[in-house]
């Protein structure tokens, strides 16, 4: 009985030698938190929304880099923002190619992107590995997504922003759909997809993407909308890249830099009864006919019902050109 016992665990062992079992180890899936807005945000699909997939792709790495989040609002009023960068200088269009998204971006936008022609998967995975998005154009149709309102969806653009090795898909931020979140697509399907806008199906430059990057390394020094200040130096005042006046007071951004004034807000328009400090001091001021009374301390704040998130932070330069009042002690009578 031992023997047999002994010759039945030898076969088994033979067998498993002979025919070992094989485990299928899964590969790390990869995803880049990109904030998700689709082209419509308030899902009304007119124009410009129904065209508006060029915008929403630029948007969602924008705000991906600028570390920001999107609500309905906020996605509606930065795609808008885009539509009127283009406008102002490129012109109206329905759709853009990839080396004019590539320009808009290089130039106002506070990141980088390069337009790569007949991109292989394995130059996009490696992309995407390292945390950087691609912007994709594509033939919208050859996607086959079910969402989409119509089958003859043409110039289409979206957010490859992951990979999964796995299942050999790509993980996309789809504007085309309000299901795009994470929207997956096989690889086969976006290789295929990707066509430029202008250029003939097949040719080097009609498969092109947008590879992107968190740095303005190269393009930091261009100053576009001619104000004086680089598109480094805006981004650090916070003064918007494609206009040359920020806060509408006539004077452009760079002058009111070099002359101390804040470029974001409209100093001398500032209205009766506003509570202004500087950046730098704590002295908080009540504005009233163009003088500043000081509110000695926070109990007479508090007391006169004032809000502390109304306090409107000005420049040294205005403050001090303001004549001094009579500093606030107490409750004032109203």
């Amino acid at each position: 009985m031992h023997h047999k016992k002994q010759l039945h665990i030898f076969w088994v062992l033979l067998f498993f030698l002979i025919h070992p079992i094989h485990t299928t180890a899964h590969e790390a899936i990869h995803t880049i938190p990109v904030p998700f807005t689709p082209q419509a945000p308030e899902k009304n699909w007119e124009q410009p929304w129904q065209d508006a997939c060029e915008e929403a792709s630029v948007v969602m790495v924008d705000t991906l880099y600028q570390n920001k989040t999107l609500d309905t609002q906020e996605a509606q009023r930065r795609i808008l923002e885009i539509f009127t960068i283009k406008e102002q200088y490129f012109g109206a269009s329905l759709d853009e190619s990839v080396e004019t998204l590539s320009s808009l971006i290089n130039l106002f936008l506070p990141w980088e992107a390069q337009v790569v022609y007949s991109p292989t998967l394995n130059e996009i995975i490696s992309e995407l590995s390292q945390n950087r998005p691609v912007i994709a154009p594509v033939h919208g149709a050859d996607l086959h997504n079910p969402h989409f309102y119509s089958d003859s969806v043409q110039y289409h653009m979206l957010v490859l922003s992951g990979y999964d090795p796995n299942t050999k898909e790509f993980i996309t931020q789809e504007p085309g759909t309000q299901y795009g979140l994470d929207y997956r697509y096989p690889y086969d399907t976006i290789m295929n997809a990707i066509v430029n806008h202008g250029q003939v199906r097949g040719s080097h430059l009609s498969k092109a993407v947008l590879f992107t990057k968190n740095t303005i390394k190269n393009t930091g020094f261009i100053d576009r909308d001619a104000d004086g200040l680089s598109k480094k130096q805006e981004i650090f005042y916070r003064t918007k890249t494609y206009i040359s006046d920020t806060d509408g007071d006539g004077y452009s951004d760079g002058l009111e830099v070099t002359s101390g004034f804040l470029p974001t807000l409209n100093e001398y328009a500032l209205e009766h009864g506003s509570l202004i400090k500087t950046e730098k001091n704590p002295k908080v001021y009540l504005l009233e006919k163009g003088k500043k009374h000081h509110i000695v301390n926070e109990q007479v704040f508090l007391v006169n019902n004032w809000k502390w998130y109304n306090i409107k932070t000005v420049s040294e330069r205005y403050i001090s050109s303001l004549t001094d009042g009579a500093s606030i002690k107490e409750q004032r009578s109203h």
